[in-house]
């Protein structure tokens, strides 16, 4: 896509296990360019566009989902929560991390506005029982589809039915993926 008015910005994703895309990122920029090149030997112009791009305009990182967020994991920690992708994870392809996290943020901002507000005793009870553990709870709940449906799309991205042509909705071909 147009970066500015001389250069444009690509990625390119592909499945590899844990352990090798960590290998494949600790070589650094010219491994991570030869195995795009390798992985795209496709039509013109990309090619020339993965031949023009500079091993310093290059990164590269492991990028995976992980298991739900599960808010029973800190019911012991008093003043602690998580918000964004320390609580929900996902790999960007359903473009939601971001956004979950600033509805996190939100989210948690208002619960301690509300609760301290309406009881001024909160801290009796403590910050935990009064605000965090009602927080955590919606939170997951509220993420876990968008967690779900990021690892989905990451899957169905990476598989060979993304190639499949037609001059119809995807949605008519992907039932049942």
């Amino acid at each position: 896509m147009p970066y500015d008015a001389k250069t444009i910005m690509w990625q390119f994703s592909f499945p590899l296990s844990l352990s090798e895309a960590k290998e494949l990122s600790a070589k650094g920029a010219k491994a991570m360019k030869e195995e795009a090149c390798r992985r795209l030997k496709w039509h013109d112009p990309i090619p020339q566009i993965l031949a023009a791009t500079l091993e310093a305009d290059i990164t590269g990182y492991p990028v995976y989902d992980r298991k739900l967020f599960d808010p029973i994991l800190l019911q012991e920690k008093e003043n602690i929560t998580l918000i964004g992708d320390a609580a929900h994870p996902m790999s960007p392809f359903k473009g939601q991390g971001a956004n979950q996290a600033i509805l996190d943020a939100l989210a948690l901002a208002r619960k301690i506005s509300v609760t301290c507000d309406k009881n001024p005793n909160w801290r009796e009870s403590g910050v935990r029982k009064s605000i965090l553990n009602k927080f955590e709870e919606e939170m997951a709940k509220r993420s876990a589809t968008k967690v779900i449906d990021s690892a989905k799309a990451a899957q169905l991205l990476h598989s060979k039915v993304v190639l499949h042509e037609g001059n119809e909705p995807r949605g008519r071909w992907l039932s049942g993926f």
